[in-house]
C-alpha cells in the first residue's frame, strides 16, 4: 500500500518540531550552565574583594593604633605617611571606581582638609567604659578602604575610630609597677586606681615616709604616679619593724583640678587608647 503525500509531510513537521524543542532544551541547558558559572566567578569575585577591604581596613586600624601609642599626638603627615603601605594581596588594587586612591583616612583638619594640617582634638568627658568620668583629648577618624578586583568585583568598607589621651594625674593612683597598700590603716584614695601589675599591699611610703609619724596625720593632696622600678627598695614588704612608723592617720585627697586639662603640668605624661565607634560598608559589592 501507499503512503499517502499528507502523511509523509505530517511526519516530516513532527520530526522537525521534535529537533526543535530538543535543540531549545540543550541551548537552555548550556546558557544555564554558563550563567552559573559566571555567578558562581562573581560571588567568588564579590567574596575575594570583601574580604581585600576588610584586610586593608584591619591593617590601617593597627598601624593608627601602634602611632597613637608611640605617638601620642601625631600629626597629619604622621598619619598620612600610613597610607602608603597599604596590603600587599594578588589581584586586588587599592582605589575607587574613579581611579583615586582607596585606602584614606579622613579626620578635622587644622587646614580644613585631611590632605593637609594636623588633626583637631577636643576635649571631652569619658562617658562609658574603664576611664569614664575621666576627661580626655579626643580625635575622630573615619577610616574608608575600598578593594578591586582585575574583572571588576569591588568592595568598600568604613570604619570610625577615636583616638583619647588622658594625663595619668587623673588617676588617684597611677602606676606601671606593682601597687602596695598597708592592710592595717585606712587609706581613701578618692579617684581612679591603675597599675599594670599587681595590687597587694606601702604605697603610702611612696613618699619615703622615713620619719616616725606614730600619733600624727599626713595630709596629701594630689595624685600618686610611680613610674619607675625602685633600685633600693627591691626586697619583698617587711612589716612593722625598722622599717618606717605609719601616721596614726592618712589624709589622701585626689586633687580633682588635674581634671581640668589646662591645670595640668606640661610634659605630664599621657596614656593613650583607641575606641572603634562604628563601622559599616559603604557601597555594594559588585
Amino acid at each position: 500500500m501507499r503512503r499517502s503525500t499528507t502523511d509523509t509531510g505530517m511526519a516530516l513537521l513532527t520530526t522537525m518540531m521534535v529537533m526543535l524543542l530538543l535543540s531549545s532544551l540543550l541551548v537552555g541547558f548550556g546558557v544555564m550552565v554558563v550563567s552559573d558559572n559566571q555567578l558562581s566567578a562573581g560571588d567568588l569575585g564579590r567574596t575575594e574583594a570583601f574580604y581585600a577591604a576588610q584586610a586593608g581596613l584591619e591593617k590601617l586600624t593597627s598601624d593608627l593604633g601602634a602611632l597613637f601609642v608611640a605617638t601620642p599626638n601625631p600629626t597629619g603627615n604622621d598619619i598620612r605617611a600610613l597610607l602608603a603601605s597599604p596590603p600587599l594581596l594578588p589581584n586586588i588594587d587599592y582605589e575607587k571606581p574613579d581611579g583615586t586612591p582607596g585606602y584614606e583616612i579622613l579626620f578635622p583638619s587644622t587646614a580644613g582638609d585631611p590632605g593637609a594640617g594636623d588633626p583637631i582634638t577636643v576635649e571631652l568627658t569619658v562617658a562609658s567604659g574603664p576611664f569614664a568620668g575621666l576627661v580626655g583629648q579626643i580625635t575622630p577618624y573615619t577610616l574608608t578602604v575600598t578593594a578591586r578586583r582585575s574583572e571588576g568585583a569591588e568592595a568598600s568598607l568604613e570604619r570610625l575610630i577615636q583616638t583619647v589621651s588622658m594625663p595619668i594625674f587623673e588617676f588617684g593612683i597611677f602606676a606601671t609597677q606593682d601597687i602596695s597598700v598597708f592592710p592595717d590603716q585606712a587609706f581613701t584614695v578618692g579617684g581612679m586606681v591603675h597599675t599594670n601589675f599587681n595590687l597587694d599591699g606601702g604605697v603610702q611610703n611612696l613618699m619615703r615616709l622615713l620619719e616616725d609619724w606614730s600619733g600624727d596625720t599626713l595630709y596629701y593632696r594630689g595624685s600618686l604616679a610611680p613610674l619607675w622600678a625602685s633600685r633600693q627598695a627591691r626586697g619583698s614588704f617587711k612589716c612593722c619593724t625598722n622599717v618606717f612608723v605609719p601616721p596614726t592617720t592618712l589624709a589622701f585627697e585626689h586633687d580633682t583640678d588635674f581634671l581640668d586639662m589646662s591645670l595640668v603640668p606640661p610634659g605630664t605624661p599621657r596614656i593613650s587608647d583607641v575606641n572603634i565607634t562604628g563601622f559599616r560598608q559603604i557601597l555594594q559589592t559588585r
